[in-house]
């Protein structure tokens, strides 16, 4: 009985994954609102999801052949980048996870690093002088897994 139980849990957990794992974020701006920009790390992890914090799980994926998306100003919204191998022998994961508040027309990129330690981002603006800086909204939030 208890296999069977867990059977179906695999099944079900698979098919959600098939089903909702492969969404991709868009955002589409109303009329007349200029929308803001986001640019992906050249280095980019095998997991980017970007959402609006109060999003419900699924997370949506980035579209992997864009190398920068539109994203909703005046919202804060989730960025979750890093690397998962725990199905492997000797498997790791490091997830990094922000949000920030993106300005109506304003550039951000995404930093991103991976290391035998773990990993490590960040998300970067231009200031008025034309310096980049870390994005002054942007905090680090606790990671949320959706799949169980």
């Amino acid at each position: 009985m208890e296999k069977t139980v867990r059977y179906k849990l695999l099944v079900a957990s698979l098919l959600g994954v098939a089903l909702f794992g492969c969404a991709t974020y868009s955002y589409t701006p109303a009329s007349g609102v200029e929308p803001a920009r986001l640019k992906m790390p050249s280095a980019r992890p095998p997991i980017v999801q970007v959402a609006p914090i109060d999003a419900p799980c699924p997370k949506a994926n980035l579209d992997r052949n864009k190398s920068e998306i539109e994203i909703e100003p005046g919202k804060r919204m989730l960025v979750e980048l890093g690397y998962s191998t725990l199905g492997l022998a000797y498997g790791r994961e490091c997830i990094v996870t922000l949000s920030f508040v993106p300005l109506q027309g304003k550039e951000y990129s995404i930093l991103y690093e991976a290391t035998p330690r773990g990993c490590s981002a960040g998300i970067t603006t231009m200031n008025a002088d034309g310096q980049t800086i870390r994005e002054p909204s942007s905090q680090q939030e606790p990671f949320k897994r959706c799949l169980y």
